[in-house]
């Protein structure tokens, strides 16, 4: 059973705290193909959400190029200098958000180590297919601070092992998606085809 403290209800929906949601959510994440995840539409209060947006617009991006990527990012968010951001890692680093998370999925994580950056996808940016996979990454996480559609590309393809996509998730405002890293976990970002933004905070989970 899972008792929300004092942080947890200030960061997260209460709909998202309640025990029998958490229970159903458990089972949605290991029935899940092609591989475990979960997408939590409006999953943070959204004063939470729209502070956090509003600050990322502060920070520094710098292009990522690569052939197997092209978008902006970040520095980690651990050696920022704003208050807002600084706390949701702190938050997420927390024994009571890591708990959770170990409630939702399962999975037995270590405590006091987190990724976590900014990351900005504009007009033709990608992310290729890969699977995440690092020693100790254990869950890959993103939390959108903006909305596209089916049209403006930038969605999250999740493949299976022939890398086919077999679930495509779009980016939506507060919305809290995260899988389990495997050998199997291919994935990409659909190219951005117009003037649309995609923007996230995103990162790492790791095991014990």
């Amino acid at each position: 059973m899972v008792m929300p403290n004092n942080e947890m209800k200030q960061w997260i929906n209460g709909k998202y705290l309640k025990n029998e949601t958490i229970n159903k959510l458990k089972n949605t994440f290991r029935k899940n193909r092609p591989y475990p995840y979960l997408e939590l539409k409006d999953f943070l209060n959204e004063e939470k959400a729209k502070g956090l947006l509003l600050a990322l617009s502060k920070e520094r991006f710098y292009p990522k190029e690569a052939d197997l990527f092209s978008f902006f990012q970040t520095n980690d968010i651990a050696s920022s200098k704003n208050k807002i951001l600084l706390e949701f890692r702190e938050f997420l680093a927390s024994e009571g958000f890591i708990s959770y998370m170990e409630n939702l999925t399962g999975l037995k994580l270590g405590r006091g180590k987190i990724d976590l950056a900014g990351s900005l996808y504009r007009n033709t940016n990608y992310l290729l297919c890969h699977d995440d996979e690092l020693e100790g990454r254990s869950i890959a996480f993103l939390l959108y601070l903006s909305t596209l559609d089916g049209k403006d590309g930038g969605s999250l393809n999740l493949m299976d092992g022939k890398l086919k996509t077999t679930k495509k998730l779009i980016p939506g405002f507060n919305t809290f998606t995260f899988f389990q890293v495997s050998k199997i976990s291919f994935h990409e970002v659909e190219e951005v085809v117009n003037d649309k933004q995609r923007i996230a905070l995103g990162g790492w989970l790791h095991d014990k």
